[in-house]
Parts: C-alpha cells; structure tokens; sequence
C-alpha cells in the first residue's frame, strides 16, 4: 500500500503522516526535495540557476517514479502533485511541451501506484525550516493546481479531503 499526502505549503502534516503510518503499518518518507537542494548548496529550487532548476524538478519526478515503483508499504509525506503544481506555478514558461509532457507521463505512472491520496488544504503551519514559503497567495495557487492535476491523472477517485 502507498499513500501519498498531497498539501500546498506552508501546512504542517506530519501528525496526519504519523498516524496514518500508524494505523497501516507503513514507513514515512519525507520529501526529498529540500535535503536535495542543500546538497547543491541552495536553500530553495527557486535559488537555483534555471538550467539547474530544471535538472533538479525532472529529477525528482524521476526518481520519485522510480521509487515507487519498486518500493510499498509507505507513507509518502508529499506528493508527485506537489512537485508538478509548483513546476506549473513558477517554472512552467521554461519547459518545452515535450519535457512537459514527459513529465506528466512519468508523474501519471507514480500517481497510478498511490492507492490513497490524503488532500489537505487548511491547517497549522510547519515551522519555518528555510525551505517552505509561506506565502498565503501562493498556497491557495498551489492548493488548485494539485486539484486540478488529481483529475488531468485520473486520481480523483483516491483523493480523500483532510
């Protein structure tokens, strides 16, 4: 079983992740991404170099793809929608139709192997750790777009509001 927990920033969800880990006997993974850019030296994929930029967001849909695909019992902490949404927020004018829909196909794949998708899009924010924004506007951008990409993959049926 894999469930994803699909969020916008700044919410903080690790007492959901805890309990549904819990209530399943799964084991939490935490997004990768934040640790992935300290490892480059940035604090954010938006400090990156654009060329960077692109590298890190095509590699984390790959290697999320790939994770899943040969891994179970998990409790993601984030999400594959997660990382397209902001793609599309604040990167999307630099992807060329094929890398983007590549991206999707690939997204579509992980997507296709989460058996629940916890959607939260209210609650208490995480503390700050240098990595989530926390802008209200931007959040609430995010929060549709992952609503959005839910049916463009055919995962509405999995979606369950928190």
């Amino acid at each position: 079983m894999i469930i994803a927990i699909s969020s916008p920033p700044p919410f903080d969800t690790t007492e959901l992740a805890e309990k549904l880990a819990a209530q399943n006997g799964l084991r939490v993974i935490q997004n990768p991404a934040p640790s992935l850019c300290r490892e480059y030296g940035f604090q954010t994929l938006y400090d990156m170099p654009q060329n960077l930029q692109s590298e890190i967001r095509e590699r984390l849909i790959r290697e999320h793809a790939d994770f899943v695909k040969t891994n179970n019992d998990l409790l993601l902490n984030f999400s594959v929608f997660g990382y397209l949404a902001d793609w599309m927020r604040w990167f999307w004018r630099n992807t060329p139709t094929e890398k983007w829909e590549e991206m999707l196909v690939l997204a579509g794949d992980a997507a296709s192997r989460y058996d629940e998708i916890h959607h939260i899009e209210a609650g208490e924010s995480q503390q700050y750790d240098g990595y989530v924004w926390f802008d209200k506007r931007n959040s609430q951008q995010i929060n549709g777009l992952s609503k959005y990409l839910y049916g463009e993959m055919n995962c509405n049926e999995k979606v369950k509001p928190c």
